[in-house]
């Protein structure tokens, strides 16, 4: 038997699927263990290959595909845990990544945190002033020499940050994206002096328009390169110790995967989210679903994106931590909205907030018992009757419903509230959050989200869901068995993904041998990056992007066309309807400007290697009585009724393609507990999918 698994490191868990020949799933969850990463990954693998049936050693020898994501790079961001980062620029620009841009201060931040303007602040930037290093080199706007490059300099400049204790360099030089040779040479020659040393050089993380987002990219892939390299390294060691014989995959934020040897550090940001995005496409493709909102609730976030009539969303200048940086990634919206998210007390005003801080894996919720004090959004689960405290997992994990209730009180006593109205609010906040961020990112969008198909997962999305789509207007609800590893399936059927940029701008018309070059050069540095890999070029699928805007608007859009010989006609008439036409697809109809001219930025070839995807099996229809399932009753509070109402408790598992339920309902898995409110009826399809219409 052959697997092909996929793992999603979160905050909270560590997600496994394991999918074999015949298309069948099994799936197994286990706590991570920061900030030892690989010790939870290995821990889910046992958990695994117990549910299996065989020993871990064989199920790693047995599997041809391993792919993984991680939030090694997430959280050295967050935390500010990463390298101590030196930094050569070209002279006279020492001090782009401290002058940053206006909008650095509210990059990425939500609404209500922008509306205060007097207390909002730049970021802290990753690379402090005494550590950049300015350079005596020039290349002009066309590409041409101005000032050479002085070897020597750049050596003596690595030498004198070493002394001081940097721990990776970055180099970021201008108008590299127009010749990047000086770049290249020079981190040669920091090399050659110090192999161990992490390097990285602007054009060649994301050679686009913009020095203080391009060397944004730059800095942070230094910042997190080292810690990310090593656990990689460590992770690698141990499944080959333990009995792994592929290569081993990583799953970057565009939706890809890439060989861990060539994988860079700055894409794996995100990237569990981005594959949740991925298993939803896969699961909406079986179901007939292509208008989609997912929605994924893990231990630590809530992250939306959408899917438009099959289409994936993709932006081009993603924030990290409030810097504006520039390479391909899912656009995906999130907030710190999940199972582990704190309720804190706020006394001036007698109530409660829930989030953004998480009590993450460790300490935990406080019903977990690892020591945990402050009360979550778990816990809050736990008191209203959704989560069995003997359960949890599966069994395999027993809850402290006292310790939930005790650290719900210590933030009632504050506030003047009772245990259970802390509960309850937590739990209408928690999902007054998740909906505004729905409808901001659809809404502003030109989409209505009564027009889609919710898709929840997460290992706390369930318990939540269905309210999200009775507050939104959803019609429809889909739960799939696996909704607590939706991220792993992504990351398993997660494809080889390679991309090359090619930077070039010019108004439209562009001409037409200039444009052909541009893809030409771009196609040929992606087919040396796949030969490096050990992947034959001519077994992958390549897209062709333009990178286009309206000179009056900031944002570029993304521009799908085909690979052919261009002609000075499709310059005249194909490639602006092909950019209007776009742009109105995700703008919506008349949104387009042809009156104010348009713009091509940048070119870009995206090669896919495509695994072989499992083939799910529609199982016999039975009727609608879904008694066998039933555990039987307890009492759970719904916010609407302001009461504990009799609850059905159903084995999830236990339930029949066929089978209705009705709300008020709760169902039980190992790895997730789906609430059904009252008046609410759900049915299970033909893939044990649950489906709540409204």
């Amino acid at each position: 038997m052959a697997y092909v698994i996929g793992i999603d490191t979160g905050g909270t868990f560590t997600d496994v699927v394991a999918l074999d020949e015949a298309g069948k799933l099994i799936r197994a969850k286990a706590l991570s263990t920061p900030p030892e990463f690989e010790r939870g990954i290995l821990a889910a693998l046992d958990h695994l290959s117990e549910r299996i049936g065989i020993t871990t050693q064989r199920l790693l020898k047995e599997t041809s595909a391993f792919c993984f994501g991680t939030t090694v790079a997430t959280n050295a961001l967050w935390t500010r845990t990463g390298a101590k980062v030196g930094m050569l620029v070209t002279r006279g620009f020492e001090d782009t990544h401290h002058i940053a841009r206006g909008v650095s201060k509210w990059a990425g931040l939500p609404e209500a945190e922008i509306k205060h303007q007097t207390v909002i602040r730049k970021p802290e930037p990753l690379v402090s002033k005494d550590f950049i290093i300015g350079i005596d080199e020039r290349v002009d706007w066309a590409g041409q020499n101005v000032v050479p490059l002085d070897r020597g300099q750049v050596k003596k400049a690595a030498e004198a940050l070493v002394q001081k204790g940097a721990e990776s360099i970055a180099i970021c030089y201008l108008w590299s994206i127009k010749k990047m040779e000086h770049e290249i040479e020079s981190a040669r020659v920091v090399r050659e002096s110090y192999p161990d040393l992490y390097v990285t050089h602007s054009a060649g993380v994301a050679p686009t328009l913009g020095e203080y987002e391009r060397f944004n990219n730059a800095i942070v892939d230094a910042y997190i390169g080292p810690v990310t390299v090593r656990f990689l390294n460590r992770l690698s060691e141990q499944l080959r110790t333990a009995g792994l014989r592929c290569e081993l995959l990583t799953v970057k934020a565009d939706g890809g995967s890439a060989l861990i040897s060539g994988a860079l550090p700055l894409a794996t940001i995100h990237s569990g989210p981005a594959a949740g995005v991925l298993g939803a496409k896969f699961i909406g493709g079986v179901l007939g679903e292509n208008n989609i909102i997912t929605a994924d609730v893990g231990g630590t976030s809530f992250d939306v994106s959408l899917i438009n009539e099959g289409r994936l969303f993709y932006t081009r200048e993603p924030v990290l931590e409030k810097f504006s940086c520039t390479y391909p990634s899912l656009e995906i919206k999130s907030i710190g909205a999940g199972g582990g998210s704190i309720i804190w007390p706020d006394p001036r005003v007698k109530t409660i907030g829930v989030g953004p801080k998480s009590a993450g894996a460790s300490p935990g919720p406080a019903c977990y018992g690892f020591g945990g004090m402050e009360p979550t959004v778990t816990d809050a689960n736990v008191v209203l009757g959704y989560f069995d405290p003997e359960y949890f997992l599966g069994g395999r994990m027993k809850l402290y419903p006292e310790r939930a209730h005790d650290a719900l009180k210590k933030v009632g006593d504050e506030v003047g509230m009772s245990v259970i109205d802390v509960a309850a609010g937590a739990y209408h906040i928690v999902n007054a959050h998740c909906t505004d961020l729905i409808r901001l990112f659809t809404v502003e969008r030109g989409f209505d989200p009564r027009d889609f198909t919710l898709f929840v997962f997460g290992g706390c999305g369930p318990a939540h869901g269905i309210e999200w789509a009775i507050d939104l207007g959803v019609k429809k609800v889909v739960i799939a068995p696996f909704a607590s590893e939706y991220s792993a399936l992504g990351i398993a059927l997660s494809e080889v993904v390679h991309t090359a940029q090619y930077f070039d701008y010019s108004m439209m018309p562009m001409d037409v041998d200039r444009f052909n070059g541009a893809f030409e050069k771009s196609e040929k540095m992606l087919k040396d990056h796949f030969t490096r890999q050990g992947i034959d070029f001519s077994k992958c699928e390549v897209d062709y992007l333009l990178y286009c805007k309206y000179p009056t608007v900031y944002a570029h859009q993304r521009v799908p066309i085909p690979r052919r010989q261009y002609t000075a006609k499709d310059m005249e008439e194909f490639i602006p309807s092909a950019f209007d036409n776009e742009y109105e697809i995700i703008y919506g109809k008349g949104s387009a400007m042809a009156s104010a001219g348009r713009e091509i930025v940048g070119f870009e070839v995206r090669g896919t290697y495509r695994r072989i995807k499992p083939s799910l099996k529609s199982l016999e229809m039975k009727g609608p009585d879904a008694s066998q399932a039933l555990r039987g009753e307890r009492d759970a509070y719904f916010y609407k009724l302001k009461k504990f109402i009799k609850t059905k408790i159903y084995d999830h598992g236990k339930l029949e393609p066929g089978n209705v339920v009705e709300g008020p309902a709760i169902l039980e898995a190992i790895d997730m507990t789906v609430v059904i409110p009252p008046g609410v009826k759900a049915d299970v399809d033909g893939y044990s999918n649950v489906i709540a219409r409204l």
